[in-house]
């Protein structure tokens, strides 16, 4: 029960330092506007109004905060209590993420989508945080400088790193797959796949279909991944870009040691060769570059959806990322590429990007690791007659192969797979199991939904049937940061859907 109260308090340090954050920055707005000369006293008095009323909101939701951390320090730990704080807590965060909203709309409402560079010093620009960047092409869209800001913000709080010997270049795109096809343009105009790119064919199955039509008779796979023989690989067939994801998000979710690969190459490759790494799955719990200095042929690009966890559960707006390090004379053409390619972050999707610590999000992963993992290991002992369940698919628990690699990678990732019996596991029956469970977690009060991403507030189930073949679509529980108390909700509503679920195997 304590350690239920002590998750609760976690989440609403999360929501207060967010809180204050937004304060802040619609302080910093209130200033600008009136510094502003161009606008209408009508328009000032509309804009001041608006500020008001939203300003008001998120004074009021924090004042609640404090009250409700003073709460916390005499909580009691039993049900009635814990069910009390736990709805208190959820209907502050539905507070906040509905305060986001109206954020960004009120740091965005005055702008212009396509002003001039003549007319964004002072008569068309709103109020933003940076005047329009000039260049070839001066549409706000392609170089806006509410997204300049945004990307500083999350180089300095999220996504810095130290000890490196190059400096970061962070560009924001509008979704993670988006961030990818900039790179992709970027490998292809540059001209920069001159040989062969090397690819595990367990990366994310969408990013694995846009290489082999992009690079086609150039691209060579691999299904291991062994630090020692991929490594083995690239000397081998020496290619110009290497693929690797930090967790894979694939049926049987193996474990990369992207930095081991990176190092141990550097050490005895001696080539100009792109290291394409991509991070969704643990971006913000740590930064693999961290203390190793990149030698001049190492590019190493890092990139992945920003969608999941650093959103803090609020999934406001798509968003991705590439992070590049040691591009020398091509250091801006991640940003060129995302320009022509039309993959920019609008301007609002500055302020719907909750921005956040790396503090705070490592403890958001780690809830969301020990609820995983302890799901997994429950779930892992529900049916020892393996009646229906074949498998659970997670390196955190020690069935999995990958489970020794996990100590020195940190991180075992925020989701697992469920394998049932041969017969059952195809869409038939991930269709209907889900379906039951979704039923049954209302019976339990439970907030599991039927959803793709993960890295929320809330548990989510999901079944893979998008681009790859029928035999490798899986079925996935993604949790969220509820509390130990909740979790128990969790395992009875599996519990009880498995019973009934041994039907199909008769």
């Amino acid at each position: 029960m304590q350690q239920s109260i002590t998750d609760i308090k976690q989440d609403i340090a999360e929501l207060s330092e967010f809180t204050n954050y937004l304060k802040s920055e619609l302080k910093n707005w209130k200033r600008q506007l009136n510094k502003t000369k161009y606008l209408s006293k009508e328009i000032k008095g509309l804009a001041s109004r608006q500020y008001k009323s939203v300003s008001g909101e998120i004074q009021s939701i924090s004042e609640e905060i404090a009250l409700f951390k003073i709460k916390l320090k005499s909580a009691k730990s039993n049900d009635k209590a814990l069910e009390e704080l736990i709805a208190k807590k959820k209907n502050i965060f539905m507070k906040v993420r509905a305060c986001l909203s109206l954020f960004a709309s009120i740091s965005t409402f005055l702008n212009w989508q396509s002003p001039s560079i003549k007319s964004s010093q002072n008569t068309r620009i709103g109020i933003e945080k940076y005047p329009i960047i000039c260049d070839y092409n001066d549409y706000k869209r392609d170089r806006s400088g509410d997204t300049f800001y945004c990307e500083k913000k999350l180089e300095k709080n999220l996504l810095k790193t130290k000890n490196t010997g190059v400096k970061p270049i962070l560009n924001l795109c509008n979704c993670g797959m988006a961030a990818f096809t900039s790179i992709l343009y970027f490998l292809i105009c540059e001209n920069i796949v001159k040989n062969k790119a090397l690819a595990s064919s367990d990366i994310y199955v969408e990013n694995i279909l846009l290489l082999k039509n992009f690079f086609k008779s150039k691209l060579i796979t691999f299904n291991c991944n062994n630090a020692d023989l991929i490594v083995d690989k690239i000397l081998s067939t020496e290619p110009n870009a290497v693929f690797l994801d930090t967790i894979s998000n694939t049926v049987n979710m193996p474990l990369f040691d992207v930095a081991s690969i990176i190092k141990k190459t550097a050490k005895i490759y001696k080539k100009e060769i792109y290291f394409i790494i991509d991070a969704t799955c643990s971006v913000g719990y740590e930064n693999i570059l961290d203390n190793f200095v990149i030698p001049d042929n190492i590019k190493v690009i890092i990139h992945g959806s920003i969608l999941k966890a650093p959103q803090l559960g609020m999934e406001r707006i798509y968003a991705g990322f590439v992070l590049s390090f040691g591009l020398d004379k091509f250091v801006n053409k991640i940003l060129e590429y995302r320009t022509l390619s039309g993959s920019s972050l609008q301007d609002i999707g500055g302020y719907l990007l909750p921005v956040t610590t790396r503090k705070l999000l490592q403890n958001r992963l780690k809830t969301i690791e020990r609820n995983t993992a302890d799901m997994a290991s429950f779930l892992s002992e529900i049916d020892g007659k393996k009646e229906v369940l074949a498998e659970i698919i997670y390196p955190g628990i020690k069935s999995h192969k990958d489970f020794s690699m996990v100590k020195k990678i940190g991180f075992a990732g925020p989701f697992f797979n469920i394998k049932f019996i041969s017969r059952l596991n195809n869409d038939k029956y991930f269709e209907l199991f889900t379906s039951d469970i979704i039923k049954y977690a209302k019976k339990y009060n439970c907030d599991i939904v039927h959803g793709a991403s993960y890295g929320f507030n809330t548990t989510s189930i999901y079944y893979s049937v998008g681009w790859d073949t029928p035999e490798k679509h899986y079925l996935r529980l993604s949790l969220g940061t509820e509390t130990v108390y909740e979790m128990e909700k969790i395992k009875k509503v599996f519990k009880e859907v498995f019973q009934k679920f041994k039907r199909h195997a008769l």
